[in-house]
C-alpha cells in the first residue's frame, strides 16, 4: 500500500516460535479425525500430543462433551489433527499418500483393520499431562473407522488406568462375597462352638479378628 509508511530501521518481526519450528520440514496435509472416550479426559488439552510409538503424529484440536439423551450415556469428543507425512516417510508409495486422499484412507483403514486403535495415556505423572497414543493392539474387538460422519471417527480402547480400576473394583466385589460367605460360615459355626475342642475353638476366634481387620480395610 502506497500510503503505508516503511518500517523503521532494524525493526523485529517473529516469523517462527523458534529456529527449531523455523527449521522443521512442512507437515504438509493434516487429517482431521475424532475421538470418543467414556472416560474422564482430565489432563488433555488442546495441542497435547498424538503419538505413535514415540514420534508426535499430530495433536488435538478440540474437546467437547456428546450428549446422547437416547442412549443415556455421555462421550468424551476429542478432535485431532493428524499429519499424512509423519506416518509415511518409510512407505513407498509416501508420494501417493500425501496426495490421493482415497490412497490415504485406504492406508489408514488398513490399520485399524490390523489392530490400530486410540487411547488415553499418562505422559507425566508430576504434572498430570495426558496425551492420546495411536498403536497395534493384537487382541482388540473387530473395528473400522466411522466415515460417515463429516469428521471420521476413529475407534478407541479405555485408558490403561481406567482398565486397571474397573479390574480391582470387580477384585473387590469378589472378595466382599467371599468374605460374606465366610461371615454365614461363622455365625453358623460359633453356635456349635461349645461342641468344639479348645484347640479349633482358638482357631475360630483367629480367624474371626482376621476377618474384622480386612473388612476394616475394605
Amino acid at each position: 500500500d502506497p500510503d503505508l509508511e516503511p518500517s523503521p530501521a532494524k525493526s523485529e518481526f517473529t516469523l517462527f516460535e523458534s529456529e527449531k519450528t523455523a527449521m522443521r520440514a512442512p507437515d504438509g496435509i493434516a487429517d482431521s479425525y475424532l475421538f470418543q472416550f467414556n472416560e474422564s479426559v482430565r489432563g488433555l488439552r488442546v495441542g497435547s500430543s498424538i503419538d505413535f510409538r514415540g514420534v508426535a503424529v499430530g495433536e488435538v484440536t478440540s474437546i467437547g462433551i456428546d450428549l446422547s439423551p437416547d442412549k443415556q450415556e455421555v462421550l468424551m469428543v476429542v478432535e485431532a489433527d493428524i499429519y499424512r507425512s509423519r506416518l509415511s516417510r518409510k512407505i513407498l508409495d509416501h508420494r501417493k499418500i500425501l496426495t490421493d486422499q482415497k490412497a490415504a484412507e485406504a492406508r489408514t483403514d488398513l490399520m485399524v483393520k490390523n489392530g490400530m486403535r486410540a487411547q488415553m495415556r499418562s505422559g507425566s505423572l508430576v504434572t498430570g499431562e495426558n496425551y492420546i497414543a495411536l498403536d497395534f493392539f493384537r487382541k482388540a474387538k473387530p473395528a473400522s473407522i466411522d466415515r460417515s460422519k463429516p469428521t471420521p471417527i476413529f475407534p478407541t480402547l479405555p485408558g490403561k488406568f481406567t482398565r486397571l480400576e474397573e479390574d480391582l473394583m470387580l477384585a473387590l466385589e469378589v472378595l466382599k462375597t467371599t468374605m460374606a460367605s465366610m461371615n454365614t460360615l461363622l455365625v453358623r459355626l460359633d453356635k456349635e462352638v461349645e461342641t468344639l475342642a479348645p484347640d479349633l475353638k482358638l482357631l475360630l476366634t483367629g480367624v474371626e479378628r482376621t476377618l474384622a481387620s480386612a473388612d476394616k480395610l475394605l
